[in-house]
């Protein structure tokens, strides 16, 4: 076997280009780790995550892959014999060591799952992921099926390897459908599928099968879907994919609003009149960036977010109100500079900070409620990561209250805060996290 393999390397977060196909050294598996040579892998918004730089615990170089089916290659410690079909997944794989998308991948052998099957390797790619429901795996049996034990069963110790439930193969059609309905978020937010069959070797006393004993008659995609989880609980949730296109044309909206206040000259020195509405130009290109920030920091924030409730929808609102108005008081602003009066030019700062502060205040109320509503959340994006982005948006308030304070006796000061804190929030668009993450880079 060649030492060196071909592997899709990720080195740092970024986007789709980051992803660089390399030939990389196979890995060497020591006592209790298999290596695996890949015959199919499955594609997940975790990988997608782990691009982007959204995920925890990841360390760069990567190979990402949360899971993956071959065929054993070596296993030093004889758990599983060379040849053998086996399937494998989470665990650490793509994040903490190098996982699937690449010739082999070496993982532990505790989470290594043999099956027999004459399924194709495409299919076979995806159902690692798939079959996984509340910490046990369902297997499929049938005269094209999947043989699995990896199932945990009641009564059984975790992390024991049981022969697991049995299922016509047809399953597998509708389990594979249920994967394709995941790429078009809102179209079908649940697949349901019936078990048959018991968890072998699990104590029976005649009450039925293991699984219905367990509370589980069936399958879903609700690990998947965060807008099905919620609908068992009896949440109403809805996809996001609308609230970000109406945001996004919110956004559009008044950033071009903007430019109505930029007056074209009349009639005599045209020249002069262009640069006498130095203000108004410099008014307008100061609140372009920061409503361009706050669309960067917006797009940012729906990454992380899978689906929305009542709340979040009148709280993004809100920030949104925050943006519709924010042409009144640059028109003012620009307008105060134009005029040269002191008075002016200090209640036009009084009334801009005041307005920025308000969205900054609006910030906070999103995190605040994301921080407490994990269900609305992106996999793998903790509640924890929006209560620390609570104190970004809370130094805003502070910071654009203080300017509104100081212009009176000092709004050179009160200038510099409205134009550094924007500046501030484009470079932390990714959260306290993405900043510290750059600066380890660097």
């Amino acid at each position: 076997m060649s030492r060196t393999m071909r592997a899709v390397v990720l080195d740092r977060p970024g986007p789709p280009e980051a992803l660089v196909i390399r030939d990389i050294p196979v890995p060497e598996p020591a006592d209790g780790s298999v290596l695996i040579r890949v015959k199919a892998f499955g594609l997940n918004r975790s990988e997608l995550h782990t691009r982007l730089g959204l995920a925890d615990g990841v360390t760069f170089p990567r190979v990402p892959g949360i899971e993956a089916v071959g065929i054993v290659a070596e296993c030093p410690a004889g758990e599983f014999a060379a040849g053998q079909q086996v399937a494998t997944l989470m665990g650490g794989m793509g994040r903490v060591f190098d996982g699937g998308y690449a010739d082999y991948t070496c993982v532990p052998a505790s989470q290594v799952i043999p099956f027999r099957s004459q399924l194709e390797w495409a299919v076979l790619g995806a159902l690692p992921e798939m079959l996984p429901t509340d910490d046990r795996l369902v297997p499929i049996s049938g005269p094209y099926a999947i043989s699995i034990r990896s199932t945990t069963c009641p009564g059984r110790p975790a992390g024991r390897l049981r022969r697991g439930i049995s299922r016509p193969a047809t399953a597998a059609a509708a389990g594979i459908a249920g994967l394709g309905r995941r790429w078009h978020r809102g179209r079908s937010h649940r697949t349901r599928v019936p078990v048959r069959g018991d968890c072998r070797g699990a104590p029976r006393d005649g009450s039925g099968p293991a699984m219905r004993k367990a509370g589980r008659d069936h399958m879903s995609d609700t690990a998947e879907n965060p807008t099905a989880a919620a609908a068992e609980h009896g949440g109403q949730l809805s996809d996001s994919a609308r609230v970000e296109a109406f945001s996004d044309g919110v956004l559009a909206i008044a950033i071009t609003l903007l430019v109505l206040d930029l007056r074209a000259p009349g009639s005599g020195d045209m020249r002069g009149q262009l640069l006498g509405e130095w203000p108004a130009y410099l008014a307008y290109l100061a609140s372009f960036a920061y409503i361009g920030v706050i669309w960067v920091n917006h797009h940012q924030l729906f990454t992380r977010i899978a689906a929305v409730d009542l709340g979040l929808l009148w709280r993004n609102l809100a920030l949104l109100l925050g943006v519709s108005v924010l042409s009144f008081p640059t028109a003012v602003l620009s307008s105060a500079f134009r005029s040269g009066s002191r008075p002016n030019e200090v209640t036009a700062f009084i009334l801009y900070a005041i307005a920025a502060a308000f969205m900054a205040f609006t910030w906070l109320l999103l995190f605040r409620y994301l921080a407490t509503h994990e269900r609305l959340l992106a996999r793998h994006t903790p509640a924890s990561f929006f209560a620390q982005e609570r104190r970004r948006a809370l130094l805003g308030v502070i910071a654009y209250l203080l300017a509104a304070a100081v212009a009176r006796w000092q709004p050179l000061v009160s200038l510099l805060i409205l134009c550094v804190l924007p500046v501030f929030y484009g470079a932390t668009s990714q959260g306290w996290s993405g900043m510290r993450n750059r600066r380890q880079e660097g």
